[in-house]
């Protein structure tokens, strides 16, 4: 479901608030197939007397006052009324002039465009719709459907339980591997993994207990979402910026390219760049901004809304296997102070640096072939959604 405001200059800032902003629109509920059978509670409005209809999650179910008039909400909608889920409907009179005749910034004219949710997922509908009504003319304002709160709890209860299998299943692969695995270059980073279980697994209950946290946090912030998800779709909409190029393979629904290039971005930069360099520089300082990731991760992934539960089911799996990969590097990135402050890794502390920076280049590899793992699942599951 789209509402698109025309007149608005493709602003990314406007955008935002007209996502924000209290919608009242100007309608007769007949003319978009409103009737009392769309009604969770109440009657139908009047014309000419000032009542409304509110959508499911509009904050007001009593009275909203604007532009000098006073309205009262006489019914609310359905849930299923997804389109209409933070808005007001108001039948049109010759009396409500004043209030949609203005020429200002808090009145637009507008389409209601319905669609399913798959339509919402689907690239190319989305390609269409931008085609149709160019981004520097109309702003898409897509309404969100809130999740109840005892299934939102329950989903994440779930995905608790997935991460926390999923770890204790990798950490004992690695003490499995370490003992099979002959090659000394590969062989020694997992050494470290299964001589460490609880640095290991503090790790572990760190990054994915604050994605937990930051996804309980945000169901009661659901505003601080939309302004991220607006920030996200701004910086992906750069064809210069890492996540522009990943959105770009991603829409071509090649699964290779799409692979590749999420790859190329989570190894060298979110891997790489992020946390091992940083953490040579300052020992152990990568941890801290994989700290910031994995609430970040709560913050924009956590589905408080019923259209991104949908493709979170799947992409649990990303979570998991992608975070594995950025736990790996802080992991190592974790041992440089600790090399540095152990004798037993040799005498002076440039030597046990060089002993610490070898360490984390071979543990590039099993951080790489994790995050190939990961490139490889998040691709088939985000575009076979999207097909």
């Amino acid at each position: 479901m789209i509402n698109a405001l025309g007149a608005q200059g493709g602003d990314r800032r406007r955008s935002l608030a007209a996502q924000l902003c209290t919608k009242l629109l100007l309608v007769d509920p007949n003319d978009i197939g409103i009737g009392p059978s769309a009604l969770q509670s109440g009657r139908m409005p009047r014309p000419g007397r000032d009542e409304i209809l509110a959508g499911c999650k509009a904050a007001a179910r009593d009275r909203l006052a604007t532009a000098g008039h006073d309205f009262t909400v006489v019914g609310v909608l359905r849930r299923d009324v997804a389109l209409l889920v933070d808005c007001y409907v108001v039948p049109p009179h010759p009396s409500l002039a004043a209030v949609f005749g203005a020429s200002d910034e808090a009145t637009h004219p507008a389409l209601l465009l319905q669609s399913t949710a798959a339509e919402i997922r689907d690239g190319k509908v989305r390609e269409k719709l931008k085609t149709l009504f160019p981004p520097d003319k109309f702003t898409a304002v897509i309404p969100w459907v809130r999740a109840d709160r005892g299934p939102y709890y329950l989903y994440l209860a779930g995905e608790g339980l997935l991460l926390l299998g999923g770890s204790l299943a990798l950490i004992a692969l690695y003490g499995l591997l370490s003992r099979r695995i002959g090659w000394s270059v590969v062989r020694d980073p997992l050494a470290e993994l299964a001589a460490r279980p609880k640095l290991l697994g503090t790790l572990h209950l760190l990054y994915f207990g604050l994605v937990l946290l930051a996804s309980l946090i945000v169901y009661e912030l659901p505003t601080l979402q939309t302004v991220l998800f607006s920030a996200l779709r701004q910086v992906a909409a750069d064809p210069h910026n890492p996540l522009g190029v990943a959105a770009k393979a991603y829409h071509s629904l090649n699964i290779p390219r799409a692979a590749a290039v999420t790859f190329g971005v989570n190894f060298f930069l979110g891997s790489c760049v992020v946390i091992t360099l940083p953490s040579l520089v300052v020992p152990g300082s990568g941890v801290l901004l994989a700290v910031i990731r994995a609430t970040l991760w709560g913050l924009l992934l956590a589905p408080t809304f019923v259209l991104l539960s949908f493709g979170m089911l799947a992409h649990s799996g990303t979570l998991l296997l992608e975070g594995e990969g950025y736990i790996l590097a802080a992991f190592f990135g974790l041992l440089v102070p600790l090399y540095l402050f152990h004798d037993d890794q040799g005498r002076g502390l440039w030597r046990r640096y060089g002993r610490a920076l070898v360490m984390n280049l071979k543990a590039m590899i099993v951080v790489a072939v994790v995050l190939a793992v990961a490139a490889c699942y998040e691709a088939v599951e985000v575009i076979l959604m999207a097909r």
